[in-house]
């Protein structure tokens, strides 16, 4: 299960809280959330604090979504790891940034 959760909104910015799992039939349901922000032209930042794993298809999905400007932010360490064994940008470790946003 995965709950996107709309924590912060500014003029400019929005963060989406992650919870659970970004995995198979919720890959798409993030994308498009996503998606929406960016066409509302605001910035996207996904806070991976409260997700415990990131399969394949979830990989890809980050991949492309930070192609298009999504910015990532307190991964733990294994969904950094995941990310970089997966080619993706790293997504440092929420204990190493607390709050800080990064861009990737």
């Amino acid at each position: 299960m995965l709950r996107i959760t709309r924590t912060s909104e500014g003029p400019s910015d929005i963060t989406l809280k992650l919870e659970g799992t970004v995995v198979s039939n919720w890959v798409p349901l993030l994308r498009e959330e996503c998606l929406r922000v960016l066409k509302e032209k605001k910035r996207v930042w996904l806070d991976f604090s409260d997700v415990t794993f990131v399969d394949d298809r979830g990989v890809e999905m980050l991949k492309a979504v930070v192609a298009e400007g999504v910015k990532l932010l307190n991964c733990s360490p294994l969904v950094g790891s995941l990310l970089q064994e997966e080619g993706a940008n790293e997504c440092p470790d929420s204990s190493s940034i607390q709050g800080t946003r990064i861009t990737v």
